[in-house]
This record gives C-alpha cells, sequence and structure tokens, in this order.
C-alpha cells in the first residue's frame, strides 16, 4: 500500500471478527490494524500489553478521518471526541 507516494512500512490488517476486535496489538508486534464495525460507535481505546506507542485515525462511514490521537502510550487509555465507524491503530508516526 502507498501513502503518499511512499510504500507504507506496515501492511494494514483487518479486524472484523469479535476476537481481533478484543486483542488488536496486544501482544504484537509492530504492525497497522483496522477495526470495522457495522454501525457507528463510541467504544474507549486501551493500550494495555501494547509495547510500543501508536496513532489512532478513527474513520466515518465514508473513510473520512473525523479524529486523530497520536503518540498514545502503552497501558493507557483514550476516550474518543466522537463516534466512528472504524479505525486503525498504527505505531507511532506510521
Amino acid at each position: 500500500m502507498k501513502i503518499n507516494n511512499k510504500q507504507a512500512e506496515y501492511p494494514i490488517k483487518f479486524c472484523d471478527s469479535f476476537v481481533s476486535k478484543f486483542l488488536g496489538l496486544m501482544f504484537r508486534k509492530k504492525q497497522k490494524l483496522h477495526f470495522r464495525f457495522k454501525k457507528d460507535v463510541k467504544h474507549s481505546i486501551h493500550t494495555f500489553f501494547v509495547f510500543y506507542p501508536i496513532d489512532i485515525n478513527f474513520l466515518d462511514k465514508n473513510n473520512k478521518v473525523i479524529e486523530v490521537r497520536k503518540n498514545l502510550k502503552p497501558f493507557s487509555i483514550y476516550f474518543p471526541k466522537n463516534r466512528y465507524n472504524s479505525f486503525i491503530e498504527s505505531p507511532q508516526n506510521n
């Protein structure tokens, strides 16, 4: 996948099942995950057992970025301000 004419460092993996959404990046090496939902939601995001800082891009149903959270530290919780249809977690600055 290319972003701004540059090859993305980490391929995006989709999280559609309950188990994949539950586990997310916990205990994983650095990668990008795209969490998709059937309707708009507003769930908190945690980084328990994610051992590196991450960035999160929250998307609406048209895949437009509606909120960004950068540099979320390990073992922390983030409460989004907006409802979202999906979000992408990636290692910081990727």
